[in-house]
């Protein structure tokens, strides 16, 4: 079986299961792993362990953006969990003889993930840079004021808002394909109102210029998103979630409300996101009473 044959089969395994981006992932890892191994004169269904090490410490090929640097942990750890994952099932399926050879290999684990949150004021500057360009901009309040992801933004239809409802309440494309219906932000009605003057009775909320009857896709909504914030807050999109998780906690003090407005499965899962951010501790110590003022102890 060649590369382009596995690669055949592996896909339409995964259509069944996985979303485009997704797909797109693994084949971004796997070929980058076969084109490594291919220079070297070794078969893909030949691999060993020391193989895909040797590709993972590589450095970044001349002529990309970070040439000469090493790949970050974060890559390591993913395009090693792709891999791992392709030749299990490849085994499985008989595509290769005498097993998996990466059977006693464990890809390099995912680094601590750090809390992106942003000073709210950094959010204000972002959204004057932003304020000719509507489209991002309401990409932006989205983000932080709903607290979604740039794919479930991008996945949003007009039919998702019922902005007549009592609370209004936005329909969400969310991780994994789970379809949510969600309390809206109040902040978040006036423009949209004002957006959807803008936009058809029916389609994408957030509209491809290009063909506008079609959604925005989330990876072109992502660069299109971190192009206009890095140069501005030193951060992509994926931060107006952090610091809305922040935000909220700190009004808050009720780890639930983060939950559910993340719409997280669990409350571990916040600790990316709250758990050790500067300034959330100092924020609750400074509501203890004050024993100086009469009746701050009661």
């Amino acid at each position: 079986m060649t590369t382009d044959e596995a690669w055949q089969s592996y896909e339409r395994l995964l259509r069944w299961r996985v979303r485009p981006d997704t797909i797109h992932s693994y084949h971004v890892a796997l070929h980058d792993l076969w084109r490594h191994l291919e220079q070297r004169g070794i078969r893909w269904d030949r691999v060993t362990p020391e193989d895909v090490e040797a590709w993972l410490q590589r450095r970044c090929h001349p002529g990309k953006r970070d040439a000469g640097l090493p790949l970050s942990r974060g890559t390591r750890s993913t395009y090693g969990r792709k891999v791992a994952t392709f030749y299990a099932a490849a085994a499985a399926r008989g595509w290769l003889e005498g097993g998996n050879p990466l059977a006693d290999w464990r890809p390099p684990p995912r680094p601590a993930r750090r809390p992106r949150a942003l000073p709210v004021s950094a959010i204000g500057e972002l959204l004057v840079e932003l304020a000719e360009d509507r489209r991002l901009t309401m990409i932006v309040l989205l983000g932080y004021h709903q607290g979604l992801r740039i794919g479930e933004i991008c996945r949003l239809s007009v039919e998702d808002l019922a902005l007549g409802t009592d609370p209004p309440t936005i329909r969400i494309d969310g991780k994994g394909g789970q379809e949510v219906e969600m309390d809206l932000s109040p902040t978040l009605i006036p423009g949209l109102r004002a957006w959807l003057l803008t936009r058809p009775s029916r389609g994408p909320l957030i509209p491809n210029y290009r063909f506008p009857s079609e959604h925005l896709s989330p990876r072109y909504g992502a660069r299109l998103l971190a192009a206009a914030m890095r140069p501005v807050v030193g951060d992509s999109g994926h931060a107006l979630r952090h610091t809305a998780a922040q935000q909220l906690r700190r009004l808050t003090s009720d780890p639930y409300v983060v939950k559910e407005a993340l719409r997280h499965s669990s409350l571990d899962q916040q600790l990316a996101y709250v758990g050790a951010e500067p300034g959330l501790l100092a924020a609750a110590l400074g509501r203890l009473p004050d024993p100086t003022r009469q009746g701050s102890a009661r």
